[in-house]
C-alpha cells in the first residue's frame, strides 16, 4: 500500500515501521524487532525504578511479556510507551509523560484511555484540571476522531465478547485492593500515589462493570493497559510487608508461585497456547 493509503489504515508509527521494514527489504522480523524494543523498553524502565527490579520482571514475563508482548503487537508498544511515561512520574516530569502517551497512540489508539488516568495526577488546582481535560479531549479527538464510527461499533454497540477478558480484569484487582489499602508505604511521592490510585479505582470499577456490560472488549482494552500496576505493587510489596508475619522473604516467594501459577495456567488452559509451544509467529495452515 502507498503511504495515504495505508495511514488511513493503521496507526501512523505502526505504518512508519513497516515501510521502513518494506525499504530495507527486510520481513515482518524486523517490523516485531522494533516494536518488541519498545515494549522492552518501557519495561525496564518502570522496573528499574522499583525496589526488587528483578521480581517486578518475573511479575510481567507469564502475561505481558509472553502473552501481551508477543500477542498484541501494536497495543504492546503502546503499552511500552505508557510504562516509559509511568517511569517518568517520581521526577513530576509532566511532560515527559504526556510525549510518551502521544507517542504510544500513534501505534495503538486505545492508548489515549491511560492519559486522563495520569495526567490528572498532576492537576493542583480547578484550572489546571479544566486544561488537562481540555488537552485530553484535543488528544482523544486526533487519535480517534478519524475511527470514531468503529471504535463505537466495535466497543459499545456490538456484542463482542473478548475471550479471556475476566481472568485479565480479575488480575489487576488484588494489586488495586493492595495499593488502595496501603498507598501511603507503596510510594512518598504525592504525585506517583495519586497516579497508581487511579489506575487502582479503574481496576477495582472494571471488575464491577465486567457484571453489568455485555460488549467486554472495551473493559478488556483497560485491564490490558493497567497491568502495569501488577508491577509495581507486587515489585514493591516485600518491602512494604517487610514486617508483617509474612515478612519480605515470605512475600517474594508467594509473589513467585503466583507467577508461576499464572504461566501454567495460561500454557494449560488459554485457547491460544498451542501458538507459543512451541512459539509460532503464524498460525500452520
Amino acid at each position: 500500500l502507498n503511504w495515504g493509503t495505508s495511514l488511513q489504515t493503521w496507526e501512523p508509527g505502526f505504518v512508519v515501521v513497516n515501510i521502513v521494514a518494506s525499504q530495507l527489504g527486510a520481513g515482518i522480523w524486523l517490523v516485531n524487532l522494533i516494536c518488541g524494543a519498545i515494549f522492552v523498553y518501557g519495561l525496564l524502565q518502570l522496573a528499574r525504578l522499583q525496589p526488587n527490579a528483578w521480581l517486578a520482571i518475573l511479575v510481567a514475563v507469564p502475561y505481558l511479556v509472553i502473552v501481551v508482548g508477543m500477542g498484541y503487537t501494536r497495543q504492546a508498544v503502546a503499552i511500552g510507551c505508557c510504562m516509559a511515561g509511568l517511569a517518568a512520574t517520581p521526577r513530576g516530569s509532566l511532560l515527559t509523560v504526556m510525549i510518551w502517551i502521544i507517542v504510544g497512540t500513534l501505534f495503538h489508539r486505545t492508548a489515549v484511555v491511560i492519559l486522563p488516568l495520569v495526567l490528572f495526577a498532576f492537576a493542583r488546582s480547578v484550572f489546571q484540571i479544566a486544561l488537562l481535560a481540555l488537552f485530553t479531549a484535543v488528544v482523544a479527538y486526533y487519535a480517534l476522531g478519524a475511527d470514531l464510527d468503529r471504535f463505537e461499533t466495535l466497543y459499545v454497540e456490538q456484542l463482542y465478547v473478548a475471550q479471556g477478558a475476566l481472568f485479565r480484569i480479575l488480575m489487576n484487582l488484588p494489586p488495586a485492593i493492595l495499593f488502595l489499602s496501603l498507598a501511603r508505604r507503596f510510594s512518598s511521592s504525592t504525585v506517583e500515589r495519586w497516579i497508581w490510585r487511579t489506575f487502582s479505582i479503574a481496576a477495582v470499577a472494571s471488575a464491577v462493570a465486567w457484571f453489568y456490560i455485555e460488549s467486554n472488549v472495551a473493559l478488556d482494552r483497560l485491564a490490558l493497559y493497567l497491568i502495569p500496576l501488577q508491577i509495581f505493587v507486587f515489585a514493591r510489596l516485600p518491602n512494604v510487608i517487610s514486617r508483617g508475619p509474612v515478612g519480605s522473604g515470605g512475600a517474594k516467594a508467594l509473589i513467585i508461585f503466583y507467577s508461576l501459577a499464572v504461566q501454567l495456567l495460561w500454557f494449560n488452559f488459554a485457547g491460544h497456547a498451542q501458538y507459543w509451544i512451541p512459539y509460532q509467529i503464524a498460525a500452520p495452515t
